[in-house]
């Protein structure tokens, strides 16, 4: 599957080709903490990154181990040139995952009160050469086509193991008794598997990251219906989703960006 965002090839020094992003996130009406980190930052070479992260609820530290993680990798691909090479470029950044991994367990060696503490991570970034993206536990990454909302990444859980296997349907998977159920999480063992993939690019696009909180309440439909509203600023978007998500229980914590190339994107 192609993606790709123009917006971000080399072109003329007096032609704006800045990209469209925004973020955000809520804690939802039932929790009193968000564990949930998120956030977007320019790196070298024009590229982006993009990264959410939801600490493990019910697991101490939840909040502490999404913002370790998220300040982690920015840290360590801040330090990075990145190569050109599209899968080159998904290969650091899965490398960065694993680096990201043995330091929240180092962290937890050293504060034993943190104990138990993970996160889930999804994250792309951005390069002239198209998207990597990397993906542990069951945040998401999307595109959004007019056709429909194309899901980019594998839930890591039990439930998108027998949605996948074909044991359980796409509605059973919905209000499965053990959707929150992990199978891989940053933190909780010395080590992970990390899904990552290459997206090489065509012309314009764009991208959703979120966490469950957002996906457990809105539905594909639901969403690609949102957050095709080009007519609206990315933040109208972005806070759509998030009442509506509230409207409809908001237990969880809720946490998405946008990311839009497409010409005349509205970013404010």
């Amino acid at each position: 599957m192609a993606f790709s965002l123009h917006l971000l090839k080399k072109c003329r020094p007096e032609v704006d080709m800045q990209m469209h992003y925004h973020k955000g996130t809520d804690v939802g009406r039932v929790r009193k903490h968000n564990e949930d980190t998120v956030d977007v930052i320019q790196l070298h070479n024009h590229a982006l990154l993009a990264v959410v992260c939801d600490g493990m609820g019910g697991h101490r530290a939840g909040d502490v181990a999404s913002r370790l993680a998220v300040e982690e990798l920015k840290a360590l691909l801040q330090k990075e040139t990145l190569p050109e090479e599209l899968d080159l470029c998904t290969e650091v950044l899965k490398q960065a995952v694993y680096s990201v991994n043995e330091r929240l367990n180092e962290y937890q060696r050293t504060h034993p009160e943190c104990a138990g503490m993970g996160t889930t991570m999804t994250a792309v970034v951005v390069t002239d050469s198209g998207i990597s993206s990397v993906n542990v536990g069951d945040s998401r990454l999307y595109e959004w086509t007019p056709e429909a909302l194309v899901q980019l990444t594998n839930d890591q859980s039990l439930v998108g193991e027998l949605l996948r296997r074909g044991e359980i349907s796409e509605v059973e998977a919905a209000h499965h008794p053990r959707k929150n159920v992990l199978l891989q999480a940053l933190g909780t063992e010395s080590s992970v598997n990390v899904d990552a993939a290459s997206f090489p690019g065509k012309t314009g696009g764009l991208l959703l990251l979120c966490s469950d909180g957002l996906t457990n309440k809105l539905s594909d439909s639901d969403l690609h219906e949102i957050i095709g509203q080009k007519h609206l600023p990315l933040s109208e978007r972005i806070n759509m989703c998030i009442d509506e998500a509230n409207n409809r229980g908001g237990e969880d914590n809720i946490t998405l960006i946008l990311i839009d190339d497409t010409d005349g994107g509205n970013s404010s």
